[in-house]
């Protein structure tokens, strides 16, 4: 492996005197062609003891001082015309790899390391793409989580490298809504855990905050905006994370005697809407209405002098002929709901 030495030169290795990348891309080829791989053991092990120490190595010389390197150079014309294709061609073998889930985690990390080489060709990145986003297209959700981590810091810069992770968002919560969205998951998939929710909606807000202050770009924006829908439209629409949920009780706690402490926002500086307040009063009046109905099937009957005894209610008339004070109390129910 090339290295700096002490004065900062970089010293190479002979390539001619040992086993280089072009050999090892013949021998591959060879493998594919020939022989081909059409079994999930096999095929993981060639990842851990060959391909996936030769993806670590090329991620390794992505420095300013190594990245123009010969075997820097080398290594990524051997992965992406042989390793990546390699890989992408086998992708529905990944499919069930769960208790692999260490080796396959080093995989997307090494190969998303990769992908922002910066001396990469547009063909070796658009190899790089096309691998990455086959491989995690048959994975679990969940084998998914520790790359979220990550894209959930470098995705919102969108920057030249991200836009490869916004196709892989995309395509990613459009396969998988069903795993974040429904309350019984997606199959023997299973649902999304509550720090799943919450990388996916740190996902969402980064972008959308990011895009919002970005001068307009198609390229990006094309990209950036499915993405967005994808997530928005996998996350449970009535999704609140557990500290919020947890705040929200305590604010309406038993106090230290263990009796019910009721504290109601107060909506007394909050302005409704016009469109909105038009809602709440037919609302309020549905509910008028409702209650009147009830009182009817129960025997009751309108008079102008309430009886209990006699099932007696002066309030059983039109919604639009009770007092302002009779009007507020269905009111204020509909906006504490």
């Amino acid at each position: 492996m090339p290295t700096v030495a002490k004065d900062g030169n970089v010293v190479e290795p002979d390539m001619s005197a040992g086993f280089c990348p072009d050999h090892k891309a013949a021998m591959v080829l060879f493998l594919d062609r020939v022989y081909g791989i059409e079994v999930q053991d096999f095929l993981l092990h060639l990842l851990e003891v060959g391909f996936l120490p030769d993806l670590r190595a090329a991620a390794s010389l992505d420095t300013a001082a190594l990245s123009a390197t010969d075997m820097a150079l080398a290594l990524n014309r051997y992965l992406c015309t042989a390793v990546l294709p390699l890989l992408t061609r086998c992708a529905p073998l990944f499919a069930g790899t769960e208790h692999h889930a260490s080796l396959i985690d080093s995989l997307l990390h090494t190969v998303y390391r990769l992908s922002k080489g910066c001396s990469l060709t547009k063909a070796q990145r658009d190899s790089i793409e096309v691998c990455l986003l086959s491989i995690c297209g048959q994975l679990r959700p969940s084998m998914m989580q520790h790359l979220l981590r990550r894209l959930v810091f470098d995705v919102p810069l969108l920057n030249e490298h991200a836009k490869m992770p916004l196709k892989l968002l995309t395509n990613h919560y459009e396969r998988c809504w069903k795993y974040y969205c429904l309350p019984g998951g997606w199959g023997n998939f299973g649902a999304a855990s509550e720090e799943e929710l919450h990388l996916s909606r740190k996902l969402f807000w980064g972008i959308f905050d990011a895009l919002s202050q970005k001068k307009y770009e198609q390229e990006l924006f094309k990209l950036a905006l499915p993405c967005l829908s994808a997530v928005a439209g996998a996350l449970p629409p009535d999704y609140m994370e557990s500290n919020y949920v947890s705040m929200m009780e305590k604010q309406s706690s038993m106090d230290s005697e263990g009796n019910f402490n009721p504290q109601p926002v107060d909506t007394s500086n909050i302005t409704i809407p016009e469109k909105l307040e038009y809602f709440i009063n037919k609302y309020a009046e549905h509910s008028h209405d409702k209650w009147s109905m009830d009182k009817l099937a129960n025997g009751w009957i309108y008079g102008e002098i309430y009886s209990d005894s006699s099932k007696v209610q002066p309030l059983m008339k039109p919604y639009k002929l009770l007092s302002e004070k009779v009007m507020g109390f269905f009111l204020s129910h509909i906006v504490l709901i």
